[in-house]
């Protein structure tokens, strides 16, 4: 055990410290001015033989990271950087509030007795305010493995909060015991607001237990809490508890009457955990150097909030965030998981912690899941602990960023707009992942709208791709065709293949045990959605010729969602009563299950037409089984010399091949002999680290000015609006509405693609809502347009642009500014509005000048009511056309001019 014996008037009050040291917390005052003499400001908050915490910072230099050095006499005992986040001191005027420390010391480092220490900066010497202090160290006994607080006992369950101190990044699986019977189990991930305030890593090790219904008897029952892999108990003896409900007597509800006052091993968040932010013991935070990788989950909590169970591309990003982590490729630090909020059109980060330990749990079958969250909110983006996330003190700190797509982003028409602002702002590299181009080089077997809003998107996001993911050499040589199609410049790619090993995450999980039951003996896999892609068509032909033929051929298990394009299969199927049982078709089967599967299989199948990868074709030969496959696309890359191909539109070959190794025991140990000795599994910790060194390959991508911002071309009309290719209806309506989209504005002409790609390119800062077919909203009170124009002798610019503003601020004036400066002031009224400004070229202005178009307004807070009741967007100002024409050119001037007095 150890005290401090420090502190200053007017640098805070002590109270006792709440994790078990008995060193003192200082609840931190605003900082005192400091004096002609005194360099830094700060205070060490708590101290003990385990570490030092506080924080410190220079106000001559509020952006300076302190870098500490303690040390007894002439000998430095440890060193650390004042660079941690802590939520309270930005408040009190301390700088961005990034300057906390927390300096573990080594067991022992201190021998028993009292210490004179000193806390001073490593490059000038000053000391930290409270140093030099002493310290009393003992020989105290370790602390416990945990820090817990068990809030209360209710006849709805027991919640409380768990962490293991020396792995903060795990999460604790907590049961209910009455005796040696398990009553609930229930895994330690929940999020808390007053844990992430108080330092506790990402917040999120909370837990609630339901009690279940046989203890709500009213009788009295002999409770204990404990962390199931330790048996760490988290009451100090077993608990005497009865439920409220029944009629046995005085109901105890909760553990109130029987709860010991608060133990510094188990402080209760709400009362004291507050007091100040504190590392997790035995942990130090670093000083972050090196690049920050964001990384876009969004389609991967949509998928989870309709999906029971990870597939295809959701299951790829699944398996590589969770190697990042658990493989621990890149610090967890340096990795930030970002999703879209749907609602609010803001990015959110979403906590480490709480998402690692989802995506853990979705390869258990679902009644052995233990980790919840509401399916409502997640299918706007958002997980329990998520915060929104605009960059601001995070990649504005100096250290270069990567935004890393691992999944789908093309049902989002306007992705590209986001990924803009990050480079903008943060000169943040965009790296994206192809899995395939089947909508595109496959189209006749994807749904059609499908395929158009992929290409839209492709067209739209590879101009603006520093590094792309491809997860195949097939998919490579597809992009690099796109590109040339495209006639845009071929960014760098890098082949990350996709892993087929299950081993890596099943191994950890906890009680994974296969709920499939009642399996055929004998049976011949088929894992793929159900889809006239991965042609189940002719598998059916096959299994029916077979028993046509007389034989007796395995069962064949179908393992897969119902896609598109299978209704000839799934016809089939109905009307032969599915081969009179012979077929069976499982879907949501969680991958503890399909793993069963796999093992449990004669061999395994995969004749598709084509693949961007093939997971099923790894998984089953990583897991020693036969699979019979195409030879199309990216299949041979997958199963190497240990596939056993067929040629898909040659019936009686593949009739051939799978009827052999039906009735061929010895072939088919053969065969597994070969897989097991010759192939090698390809592990997603490698796949994640392709991943990662592709993102630290894209910093060196040197953009070419004016890039990230677009060069609008003089004289040329500029739509808001939405692309046309997605008009609805039929006959001579489609006709009129392309026309009523293309036509002119300020010009006769009619507008080309370039002119509605770039409305979507030059939209920046404020919130935008997506293109309509009238044009865009700029949403709640204001934004930009950004843009940059060519060398031109003209020191005037005339600049029109069309507004409107919705029903509720008709009357309410908006202002227009060109460059911050004033331009126009006025209401719009209830239609759209033609408005001209002049603009001068600043002085200097180099040979691509930027043009930053602001458009503001006023709101009240009832103008805010009665907006969010009519569209929770928030729709504000609407932008229709726009069109830059320099002061030399007459002609479009007047015709412009022409057009605005008609």
């Amino acid at each position: 055990m150890a005290k401090a014996v420090r502190g200053t008037k007017g640098e805070g009050s002590a109270l006792e410290s709440p994790d078990g040291t008995g060193a003192q917390v200082a609840v931190v005052d605003p900082p005192v001015p400091a004096g002609p003499a005194r360099v830094l400001q700060g205070h060490i908050d708590a101290a003990s033989a385990g570490g030092l915490e506080g924080w410190v910072w220079d106000p001559a230099m509020p952006t300076a990271r302190i870098r500490l050095e303690l040390a007894e006499g002439g000998t430095v005992l440890a060193t650390a950087v004042a660079d941690t986040n802590r939520p309270g001191l930005s408040e009190a005027g301390i700088g961005d509030g990034r300057h906390a420390f927390s300096i573990a010391l080594a067991p022992g480092l201190l021998a028993k007795g009292r210490h004179e220490l000193e806390l001073r900066c490593a490059d000038t010497g000053a000391a930290v305010p409270g140093s030099p202090f002493m310290l009393e160290a003992t020989d105290a006994p370790p602390p416990p493995a945990f820090r817990w607080h068990l809030d209360e006992i209710t006849d709805s369950g027991a919640s409380g909060w768990i962490i293991a101190r020396a792995e903060p990044s795990r999460h604790c699986v907590v049961v209910l015991k009455e005796g040696e019977r398990v009553l609930a189990r229930a895994i330690a991930s929940r999020f808390r607001d007053d844990l992430l305030a108080a330092g506790l890593g990402d917040g999120c090790y909370a837990f609630n237990l339901e009690m279940p219904h046989s203890l709500l008897d009213g009788e009295e029952h002999v409770l204990d809490i404990v962390e199931e892999a330790s048996g760490f108990a988290l009451t100090a003896e077993p608990r005497r508890w009865r439920s409220a409900a029944g009629t046995a007597g005085a109901a105890l509800t909760g553990i109130a009457a029987e709860a010991p006052a608060a133990k510094p091993d188990h402080p209760h968040p709400r009362a004291e955990v507050a007091v100040r932010p504190f590392a997790v013991p035995g942990t130090r935070a670093a000083a972050h150097s090196g690049t920050r990788v964001l990384v876009d989950i969004s389609d991967l909590v949509y998928y989870i909030s309709e999906h029971a169970n990870l597939t295809g591309i959701q299951r790829v990003q699944s398996s590589i965030v969770l190697a990042m982590i658990d493989g621990r490729v890149l610090a967890p630090e340096s990795v930030i998981f970002l999703s879209f909020n749907a609602r609010t059109r803001d990015w959110v980060a979403v906590p480490t912690g709480f998402l690692i330990s989802l995506l853990r749990d979705l390869f258990l079958p679902e009644p052995q899941r233990l980790v919840t969250f509401p399916a409502e909110e997640a299918r706007y983006g958002m997980l329990p602990g998520a915060k929104p996330f605009d960059g601001t003190g995070v990649l504005d700190d100096g250290n270069p960023s990567v935004l890393c797509l691992l999944g789908a982003a093309w049902v989002h028409q306007d992705y590209v707009h986001r990924v803009l602002a990050l480079k903008r702002r943060f000169g943040t590299r965009f790296v994206m992942t192809v899995h395939d181009l089947i909508p595109i080089y496959a189209r006749e077997t994807c749904d059609q709208d499908t395929a158009r809003v992929f290409e839209e998107f492709m067209r739209r996001a590879l101009p603006h791709v520093d590094h792309v993911l491809a997860v195949s050499e097939n998919t490579a040589r597809d992009v690099r065709r796109y590109l040339a199609a495209l006639k845009i410049p071929e960014p760098a790619i890098t082949v990350t293949r996709n892993g087929s090993s299950f081993a890596e995450f099943l191994a950890g999980a906890q009680a994974a045990a296969p709920t499939l039951r009642d399996l055929p003996e004998r049976f011949v896999l088929f894992v793929a959605t159900i889809e006239g892609r991965k042609n189940h068509q002719l598998i059916y032909d096959v299994w029916q010729r077979m028993i046509a033929d007389g034989d007796d051929p395995p069962h064949l298990i179908c393992v897969g969602r119902l896609g598109w394009k299978a209704t000839p299969f799934i016809s089939a199927l109905v009307e032969t009563n599915y081969l009179d049982g012979r077929v069976q078709l499982l879907r949501e089967v969680s991958d503890t299950d399909l793993k069963l599967l796999y093992e449990r299989s004669l061999f395994t199948l995969a004749p598709t037409f084509y693949e961007g990868w093939g997971l099923p074709v790894g998984e089953a030969l990583a897991l020693g089984k036969i699979c019979v496959c195409s030879d199309r696309a990216s299949i041979p890359e997958v199963a190497g010399d240990c596939g056993v191909y067929i040629d898909i539109d040659n019936f009686d070959q593949s009739l051939r091949v799978i009827r052999d190794l039906t009735r061929d025991e010895a072939t088919r140990r053969r065969l597994e002999a070969k897989i097991r000795r010759d192939y090698v599994p390809i592990t997603w910790k490698s796949v994640a680290e392709r991943v990662i060194a592709a993102c630290e390959s894209s910093l060196a991508v040197q953009w070419r000015e004016p890039y990230p911002y677009t060069v609008l071309p003089y004289s040329t009309e500029i739509s808001f609006g939405r692309l046309d290719h997605d008009a609805d209806g039929t006959g001579e309506l489609v006709l009129t509405r392309i026309l009523e989209a293309r036509q002119g504005h300020f010009h006769h002409d009619m507008l080309d693609q370039q002119s509605f790609l770039l409305g979507e390119a030059i939209r920046a800062a404020g919130s935008w809502a997506q293109p309509e077919r009238w044009g865009t909203w700029l949403c709640h009170a204001g934004g930009d347009l950004t843009f940059s124009l060519a060398p031109e002798p003209s020191a005037y610019y005339y600049v029109f642009v069309r507004v409107r503003v919705c029903g509720v601020l008709h009357d309410q004036p908006i202002r227009l500014l060109a460059n911050g400066e004033r331009m126009w002031q006025g209401s719009i009224g209830p239609h759209s509005r033609d408005i001209m400004l002049r603009v001068r070229k600043r002085a200097g202005a180099g040979a691509h000048w930027r043009l930053r178009l602001g458009a503001e307004i006023d709101l009240t807070e009832d103008h805010r009511t009665r907006i969010a009741a009519l569209d929770g967007r928030m729709p504000t100002i609407g932008f229709e056309r726009l069109i830059v024409v320099p002061e030399n050119d007459l002609k479009t001037r007047l015709d412009v001019l022409t057009k605005f007095v008609m």
